[in-house]
């Protein structure tokens, strides 16, 4: 929302919350955040949306430990403009979590409008 209401997209912005909370509704019985409430009200009444920096990336749950070198490759994967996405994969347990957390503390007020880990789960029925 605050990157369309920033590009002047402030319909697609609204468009964008309400079928945010329609889904929260839907699928988890949940309104949005206050956060983003709040945010919605702000580019409903065409008031300017602060630009500010996000970073999301939960707190590491072990030391992190040498893989200097992962860390390098991983920054400069990142720093080619045509990459705008690098997945890691690997068998459960062997670090990728830690690996990209540590990644994300070293880029902490490096990247320009912010960083957001995201966790991907396969789900089954």
């Amino acid at each position: 929302m605050r990157i369309y209401a920033l590009m002047g997209e402030r319909t697609k912005a609204l468009s964008l919350y309400q079928s945010c909370e329609e889904l929260l509704k839907k699928e988890f019985n949940v309104a949005p955040t206050h956060e983003t409430r709040k945010l919605a009200e702000l580019i409903q009444r065409d008031e300017t949306v602060p630009q500010g920096s996000f970073y999301s990336v939960p707190k590491p749950c072990s030391e992190f430990i040498g893989r200097q070198k992962e860390i390098s490759s991983l920054i400069e994967l990142l720093s080619d403009e045509n990459k705008r996405l690098i997945t890691l994969l690997g068998p459960g347990g062997i670090g990728k979590s830690t690996l990209v957390t540590a990644l994300a503390e070293a880029l902490k007020g490096c990247i320009g409008m912010g960083l957001h880990l995201f966790r991907l789960v396969i789900r089954t029925m």
